[in-house]
């Protein structure tokens, strides 16, 4: 399992099977390369934890 830290409160989880998504607000965003599914959590949405640009991700190859 590998957990990468963001800023502020972003993490970036990934494990044998899913990558998680924390708290998304700005800045690079690499997602590991293959077709794990992404699951991504909004706590709240203040601007400190929330940002529409998480939308996008549906896009993706892989399931979200």
């Amino acid at each position: 399992m590998d957990c990468t830290y963001l800023g502020h409160s972003t993490f970036l989880l990934e494990t044998e099977h899913a990558v998680l998504l924390f708290d998304y607000t700005c800045g690079p965003l690499s997602l590991p390369e293959g077709e794990k599914p992404l699951l991504v959590f909004a706590s709240h949405r203040h601007g400190d934890h929330f940002n529409e640009a998480i939308f996008p991700l549906a896009k993706r190859k892989g399931d979200t």
